[in-house]
């Protein structure tokens, strides 16, 4: 029997300072392994995922036009590093072009504009209860994050110069945003599962779910699980980040077609706030996991 190299992948991010918490599946097989695959995790910008799934179940069952125009003002901004967020003035937009800032970018104003259209986290609350998934919850949306890092990491951060690895380690531990019980969270194992409900047609209509894979693979961002993967692979993907915490999921479309879930959570053990060994050991874990599960078919 094969031995599963969990104890490899959990040194790996040992070796820089990282706890992990992981899940990898093949879909065609049904085969998966992990490491901490059931600890609950905080998900950050992974969350999106659930909403663009239910933004295209609306657009799928008829409910919502996705070319339906929207004002973004001043007042609709959350705080945030990309997309609109970072908009000087009002835009006017689509609903699917709000989505597709939401996945390409993590754009934090796409995504509250979004939620608030859909019906709120209520709404998304209840569609990840109809898929069956126990440990996934999201009880705010972005600016509840944001402005939770402002108010209790802000003044800190100030007073530290602007740098996060010199605020002090009970601060950054403490925040509301980094812990599993009171921000949006799930497991490695549940984001798995919604992503192999979303492949495999079952997490929703399959307008739905084609529409939210399309939108993954759009991501922008190709410096974590997708920088483990040669030329012949493709990521479709969402990342999440906060102080200390880099994550990510998605699938990989092997050259031979078939297809590996890949949830990647870790929470570094100090704060420093670029952390690029961290998002290479990420592509490593996720390439050796795929490689792993490839060899058993």
């Amino acid at each position: 029997m094969r031995a599963e190299p969990v104890a490899e992948l959990v040194e790996l991010f040992d070796r820089v300072g990282a706890d992990v918490a992981m899940y990898a599946l093949d879909l065609a097989t049904g085969e998966g392994f992990g490491a901490n695959a059931d600890r609950r995790v905080v998900t950050a910008s992974v969350f999106k995922v659930p909403i663009m799934l239910v933004y295209a179940e609306e657009v799928a069952r008829g409910r919502l036009d996705p070319a339906e125009r929207v004002v973004v003002t001043e007042e609709a901004r959350v705080p945030g590093p990309t997309g609109l967020s970072v908009f000087t003035d009002p835009v006017e937009l689509s609903l699917r072009d709000l989505a597709l800032q939401m996945m390409t970018v993590s754009d934090n104003t796409s995504t509250d504009v979004l939620l608030a259209r859909i019906g709120g986290v209520a709404r998304v609350q209840e569609a990840i209860e109809t898929i069956g998934l126990r440990e996934t919850i999201i009880p705010c949306g972005a600016r509840g994050i944001v402005e939770s890092l402002m108010s209790e990491l802000g003044p800190a951060l100030e007073a530290a110069g602007g740098d996060l690895a010199a605020v002090p380690a009970e601060v950054v531990d403490g925040l509301t945003a980094l812990d599993p019980a009171r921000t949006c969270s799930s497991t490695a194992l549940e984001v798995v599962t919604l992503l192999a409900g979303i492949w495999a047609d079952h997490a929703a209509a399959p307008d739905a779910c084609a529409e939210v894979r399309r939108v993954m693979g759009l991501q922008v961002w190709p410096h974590r699980i997708a920088s483990g993967f040669p030329d012949g692979y493709e990521w479709a993907g969402k990342t999440g980040t906060l102080p200390a915490v880099r994550n990510e999921a998605g699938v990989v479309t092997l050259p031979d077609g078939g297809d590996a879930a890949v949830a990647i959570f870790t929470r570094a053990r100090d704060h420093r706030e670029n952390r690029p060994d961290i998002d290479r050991a990420m592509g490593v874990a996720a390439r050796r996991a795929t490689e792993w599960l490839i060899s058993g078919r």
